[in-house]
């Protein structure tokens, strides 16, 4: 058996939850104070608890705030429907006719009061209440700025008799301009009657300027490939960063602008208010601390760390080598990075030798000296065997370069041995300088091997005979080693030099043309090549005369393939732990897809 039905508000017609719902047959209760949910109930029960005395079904509605109401259902079929209706308690349905009539009685008192109002004689009614002081509004805009930074402050007060803005009287509704130099508290009071007041306060915030309080480079003066500290000490900052002038400035996080090299130019990211950072420029640069506080406001001080160059002779030429006596001989030189340069001649002097030795003793004497400049030329005229010596100098330390002028004797004024005196040999051979530059390539690469010897009867470099003075150009293919060899009949001598190959491994981010990409791969050097470094060709180790033909690295949805040309240029920073960052590739070049 089924019993169900709905529960309803009879005056407002919505559903009513929270009812209890009882249900009986005869003395026999099936169903007892159960609750109905969302204005339904629905209850089911064995058709063996129904009595064979009766067939009356009867159904009691119970709510607190209404009255209760019994149904009652003969039981014809196996479900009873019950809808009810409560009344509340203190609601009386009335007749339809006397809700209308009750409306319209109130349109006519209506209607009479507003005639009476403005028509009629009758009596003043109840005063209006006071009217009530309000300061609705009172802002300032910007509430943060820098010293002298213009404020607009607005307010807005109604039912005032007086208003001030601090000790100033001002209008109810304003909008002014302030130039606040520190922080400051605007205070706008509102006076109405009988003494009452309101006050609101706001605050404009002019933060402190940012200050550097100390920033310098330890040391201030370094060589190549020498490491500098930079130091700093802020305060009142929000932002702290260095740029070496090579990029913009930029805030901490903030990628490069297309066009712009940004990341070259930034040495740091933000930085503690008081921070080191370790530098080691190629050659002397300015570094430039930027301080900003929260509004903006932006202090700078600038440092120069001076770097040396070694000094270097470029070039150190003779017109002739072998000279007839009383003629002449065109030097000339070339050098870079020098403070000072020497010309020196030097000569062999053969010492007299003791009673009982039977070996002669030579030196190399300095028989005259003179400053020179740096790039120029000089004619001489030894009268003998002479060495010229080309001294170039500066902090960092010296560099010197020789060339022997031979001076043969003339035929029939060499001297004669005396009878009974033992014959002078000549002095030992001697290799001067033997340099291979560079001493590090990649395969296929040149390397210049450079000699100068002296009172050698025979010079070999691996079995090659060459000449006293001379240079050559080597393409090993792998690491190789170059012997010179000097000999005449006081002796030999004899020097190795080695040329390394190997490929430079170099750590690089990419750029497409001006955009950048955002990836930091590697790749390989294995072509003959220039590299430019900051407008310069570089002649360092691990950069020098290389070219990178095809560079592949794994990109989003696929990997991309950059063919450039067969020697193309590229820029950046070179680092001490052979590693070249923010390289950049100054030809065009191609990029494919490859999925």
């Amino acid at each position: 058996m089924r019993v169900y039905g709905t529960i309803e508000d009879a005056r407002s017609e919505r559903p009513l939850s929270g009812a209890n719902v009882t249900v009986s047959i005869g003395d026999t209760v099936l169903i007892e104070n159960t609750p109905s949910i969302d204005g339904h109930f629905n209850f089911e029960f064995e058709d063996s608890l129904l009595s064979d005395e009766s067939d009356i079904l009867t159904c009691t509605i119970e709510k607190e705030g209404y009255r209760s109401q019994t149904l009652s259902h003969k039981i014809v079929d196996e479900s009873a429907q019950f809808d009810v209706e409560l009344i509340p308690m203190r609601v009386v349905k009335w007749p339809r006719i006397l809700f209308i009539a009750g409306i319209i009685l109130a349109v006519l008192i209506i209607s009479l009061g507003i005639y009476f109002l403005f028509f009629g004689e009758g009596k003043p009614g109840p005063p209006p209440p006071p009217p009530v002081l309000e300061i609705k509004d009172f802002t300032a805009n910007p509430d943060h700025v820098a010293a002298g930074q213009t404020v607009v402050l607005q307010w807005e007060v109604f039912n005032a008799t007086d208003v001030y803005l601090g000790d100033k009287k001002v209008e109810p509704k304003k909008k002014i301009e302030v130039k606040p130099e520190e922080t400051t508290v605007y205070t706008l009071v509102a006076k109405g009657k009988k003494d009452k007041e309101l006050t609101k306060e706001i605050k404009v915030v002019v933060p402190p300027l940012p200050e550097i309080i100390s920033f310098k480079a330890a040391p201030p003066v370094i060589t190549q490939w020498d490491l500098s500290l930079l130091e700093w000490e802020t305060a009142n900052a929000k932002l702290v960063y260095i740029s070496d002038g090579a990029g913009e400035e930029r805030p901490p996080g903030k990628p490069p602008e297309t066009g712009k090299e940004g990341i070259e130019g930034k040495i740091t990211e933000q930085s503690e208010l008081s921070g080191t950072a370790v530098v080691s420029p190629l050659e002397t640069t300015t570094y430039t601390l930027v301080v900003e506080n929260s509004v903006g406001v932006k202090v700078k001080k600038s440092i120069k760390v001076k770097v040396i160059l070694p000094p270097e002779i470029i070039s150190f030429t003779a017109s002739e080598q072998t000279i007839k006596k009383d003629s002449t001989v065109l030097l000339a030189w070339r050098t870079a990075n020098a403070e000072q340069v020497f010309l020196k001649e030097e000569k062999i002097v053969v010492s007299d030798s003791k009673e009982g030795e039977e070996t002669v003793k030579t030196e190399r004497v300095v028989v005259n000296e003179e400053r020179i400049g740096p790039n120029f030329s000089k004619e001489v005229a030894p009268h003998e065997t002479t060495t010229f010596v080309l001294v170039a100098k500066n902090q960092v330390g010296e560099r010197q370069r020789r060339i022997t002028i031979n001076v043969p004797t003339p035929p029939g004024e060499e001297p004669k041995e005396k009878p009974g005196e033992p014959r002078v040999p000549p002095p030992p051979p001697k290799i001067n300088r033997f340099l291979t530059t560079p001493p590090e390539i990649a395969a296929g690469q040149t390397s210049i091997l450079e000699w100068v010897t002296e009172h050698a009867a025979a010079i070999y470099l691996n079995q090659e005979r060459v000449k006293p003075v001379g240079s050559k150009k080597v393409f090993p293919q792998q690491t190789s080693e170059y012997q010179l060899k000097v000999i005449n009949e006081s002796g030999e001598a004899s020097w190795t030099r080695t040329v390394e190959v190997r490929s430079a491994r170099c750590t690089v981010i990419l750029y497409e043309l001006e955009n950048y990409l955002g990836d930091v791969e590697e790749f390989t050097f294995d072509s003959p090549g220039i590299v430019e470094l900051d407008n310069k060709v570089s002649s360092l180790k691990i950069i020098g005369d290389c070219a990178v033909r095809v560079y592949s690295a794994p990109k989003y949805k696929g990997i991309h393939q950059v063919f450039t040309q067969s020697v193309p240029r590229l820029r950046g920073t070179l680092m001490g732990n052979n590693n070249i960052s923010s390289l950049k590739l100054v030809d065009k070049y191609e990029v494919n897809s490859r999925k």
